[in-house]
């Protein structure tokens, strides 16, 4: 990661790259959602921004564990989630270090369970 990496999603951020991997290990998506399948497309370079690359991912898993999401809790539903395909970037700069990532951008609101809400959000 570059020193000035940023990541932007729908609901949080900008982050920089210390508060983005904080973030990550608060939620403990894979102790909440212990079968978490993640699948994602091949990355394709932007038209426009040739160092910017692009991919679809589809999350499905069952919320059987507790979901920490820093200041609450949130206890096991039980219910499977299928987040629709979202929409995830990542930028490099000249050095080739990522300086930016998007994520969590839902792409077709029709499909998946979790409307506009990606798979960290939903």
């Amino acid at each position: 990661m570059a020193d000035d990496f940023v990541f932007m999603g729908p609901v949080v951020g900008p982050l920089n790259a210390i508060d983005y991997l904080g973030t990550l290990g608060v939620f403990k998506v894979y102790d909440a959602f212990p079968d978490v399948q993640v699948n994602m497309a091949p990355f394709t370079q932007d038209p426009h921004e040739h160092k910017r690359f692009w991919s679809i991912i589809r999350v499905t898993g069952t919320h059987t564990g507790e979901l920490d999401v820093g200041d609450a809790k949130v206890p096991p539903s039980g219910k499977r989630m299928r987040v629709g395909p979202q929409a995830v970037s990542v930028t490099f700069n000249d050095a080739d270090k990522v300086v930016r990532m998007t994520g969590g951008y839902i792409a077709d609101v029709r499909d998946g369970e979790t409307g506009d809400a990606g798979a960290m959000f939903a």
